[in-house]
């Protein structure tokens, strides 16, 4: 998900500050514990300053505000999602009562905050659901490598089913029985390397949609990275890769994946 403009500021007193300047926001997250003025304080502060502002013209572009100790609308009303991490019975009302419009628990997903745009922003569509049951073929030559990724799929997707493959070879072996929903595969292999399977995927007409990741310790100037570019991957990790990155591009290839079904 990608909006034209996001702030980030590490106090409630900031942003009661920030919003007095630039009432444009379209939603704001705030944390409720933060130092100087907590999120209960600045929405109070929010609030008073909207009732004494006019109206003005709507921005076009979205705009996230996200208040984090850690980390719509025109001036009539700007939706508050308050976000805690030590979440009692009773603090959602409480921030409901102060002036905040909607509640999110640490830890959340992207797919939250995502929700929360598109419930409080109109014309902002909610991201496609991901069925949590999802296939994933992995493709790579180097055992710990391939038992690193493993472990992160598992952590990061419990509910996923990975299904593992040594080399190019392999992988063709298991497509047609497996059919998976993406498939992350390491460049340089044994036997049938990576660019060679993804032309064997591509052209083989049950799995030619089928989304699929590169992985390689290649600089992106090298000739077989082209190749296997050319041969039709939607993204490249360059190793070593954050567990971050790879989660994330996992999950943003699925999501393309259901956005077009």
């Amino acid at each position: 998900m990608g909006y034209n403009n996001v702030e980030i500021v590490p106090d409630g007193l900031e942003a009661a500050n920030r919003n007095k300047k630039n009432s444009h926001y379209d939603i704001i997250f705030m944390d409720l514990q933060m130092p100087n003025m907590g999120g209960l304080e600045a929405t109070g502060e929010i609030r008073k300053w909207e009732t004494r502002s006019q109206p003005t013209e709507k921005n076009e572009n979205p705009i996230l505000l996200a208040i984090s100790y850690q980390l719509s609308a025109q001036s009539g009303h700007i939706p508050i999602v308050a976000l805690t991490a030590n979440a009692m019975k009773g603090d959602r009302e409480i921030c409901i009562e102060a002036g905040m419009d909607d509640y999110l628990t640490k830890p959340f997903k992207r797919e939250d905050i995502q929700e929360m745009i598109s419930k409080w922003i109109s014309g902002v569509e909610a991201a496609p659901k991901v069925p949590k049951k999802v296939k994933l073929l992995l493709v790579e030559d180097e055992e710990k490598m391939r038992n690193s990724i493993i472990r992160l799929l598992r952590r990061e997707m419990p509910e996923a089913t990975v299904m593992t493959a040594g080399d190019g070879i392999d992988a063709t072996a298991r497509l047609g029985s497996f059919m998976p929903n993406l498939i992350l595969t390491d460049i340089m292999m044994p036997r049938m390397d990576g660019a060679e399977f993804v032309r064997y995927v591509r052209k083989t007409d049950r799995y030619a949609e089928t989304r699929i990741i590169a992985m390689t310790v290649l600089h992106k100037d090298d000739s077989r990275v082209l190749d296997i570019i050319n041969a039709g991957v939607e993204k490249i990790l360059y190793k070593p890769f954050e567990n971050e990155d790879m989660v994330l591009a996992v999950k943003d290839a699925l999501e393309a994946n259901y956005s077009t079904i």
